[in-house]
């Protein structure tokens, strides 16, 4: 959905979401201003105290959560806050300006759709993820270190073992994923990795968002 933005300094401003129960992912870009190079706030309801971003795998770059989102989501709306205490930079842009601004909003959809979290065990036979259905589509990304964000399919992969994946904070082109592994299975999936952008030693959590191919009743592993 679309909004216009509010300059009004600490103070939380609420917008519409639509969704009908609360959301557990938000994705929010500026559409008005090009110079905003920090600009794809991210807000997961298993990291809800802060915001990432989607653009930006540090997360020393992450604000506190009262500086963005200003208050949890609630089933009507979200909340965003121009607050100048993070007014370094582009990131007090992101929200402290009357532009028009994309908000993409996700709640977790039995069969369809999941955003959620895993903890890392840095083993090759490392986390299996439950969705409730076989994954078409997987982004995954470090909630406690500064780790790259991944996107996975059964696209370009379309056999299990090594993922093809791309980094939506790289300009690198699409790696094989050798030594890499991520299994999509029909009830959801494995990670099968040292790797730590994936399994990540010390009990690491990593967030996740994953879009079903088929409803988990249909589903098959590939």
């Amino acid at each position: 959905m679309s909004y216009t933005g509010n300059t009004t300094t600490n103070t939380n401003f609420t917008v519409g979401h639509g969704l009908g129960k609360k959301p557990d992912l938000i994705i929010i870009k500026n559409r008005d201003w090009a110079s905003n190079t920090k600009g794809w706030p991210v807000w997961h309801s298993a990291i809800s105290t802060g915001a990432v971003y989607l653009d930006d795998p540090d997360l020393s770059q992450a604000a506190a959560f009262n500086s963005f989102f200003g208050a949890q989501p609630t089933s009507d709306v979200f909340n965003v806050r121009a607050d100048t205490t993070v007014s370094t930079g582009n990131r007090y842009r992101t929200f402290g300006r009357t532009d028009n601004y994309i908000a993409y909003c996700f709640a977790n959809t039995d069969g369809y759709l999941k955003a959620g979290s895993y903890i890392s065990n840095y083993s090759t036979d490392g986390p299996f993820v439950y969705t409730g259905f076989r994954p078409a589509f997987v982004i995954i990304k470090s909630s406690v270190a500064s780790r790259n964000w991944y996107v996975m399919d059964s696209t370009r992969t379309i056999y299990n073992g090594s993922q093809n994946w791309l980094s939506p904070n790289q300009t690198v082109d699409e790696n094989d994923g050798t030594g890499e592994e991520v299994d999509f299975l029909s009830n959801g999936f494995k990670i099968r990795t040292q790797w730590t952008s994936l399994n990540d030693s010390g009990s690491a959590t990593y967030i996740y968002i994953a879009f079903a191919e088929t409803p988990f009743k249909y589903a098959n592993a590939r």
